[in-house]
């Protein structure tokens, strides 16, 4: 007697094997970076830009933190980054050489020093011009009896 195993029974059967493969042959390739932005005081500091680039490709990848002042770049490459932090009314942060190694989740504490408040004003070269007027005028005050006395040619 023959013990035939049904079609529907080879699929149940290879099924799994072939899910198995796929999901063990998947790779993590990336990490990701999150942390907290605060003053020296532990005051949050929310919607401020962080910036990580990568050192090998300068590729740039931009967040913004959260009414927490918390920031997440949830898949990065892995490799060497340079993390940038510039708020008004506060040195920049700049943390280089940053390694993130693959499958990992690094975290970053940010803590900004105040710095000088300052104001930097642009002017194009077309909004510094104005207008002058290039004509000169001489004036002066003559009376009635001074013009009629002018010779005449």
């Amino acid at each position: 007697m023959k013990n035939i195993i049904s079609p529907l029974g080879k699929i149940y059967f290879v099924l799994p094997i072939l899910f198995f493969a796929i999901i063990s042959s998947a790779q993590i390739t990336e990490s990701s970076l999150r942390g907290i932005v605060t003053d020296t005081n532990g005051n949050i500091i929310a919607a401020s830009a962080v910036v990580a680039q990568n050192d090998a490709t300068a590729q740039v990848k931009t967040t913004t933190t959260n009414e927490n002042g918390e920031f997440v770049f949830a898949s990065l490459p892995s490799g060497s980054y340079t993390v940038f932090v510039r708020v008004p009314g506060f040195k920049t942060y700049e943390l280089k050489n940053l390694k993130l190694n693959i499958g990992q989740t690094s975290e970053l504490s940010i803590k900004l020093e105040i710095g000088e408040v300052s104001a930097n004003v642009t002017i194009g070269a077309d909004e510094s011009l104005s207008q002058v007027q290039n004509e000169a005028r001489v004036s002066d005050t003559f009376t009635r009896q001074a013009i009629t006395e002018l010779p005449l040619p």
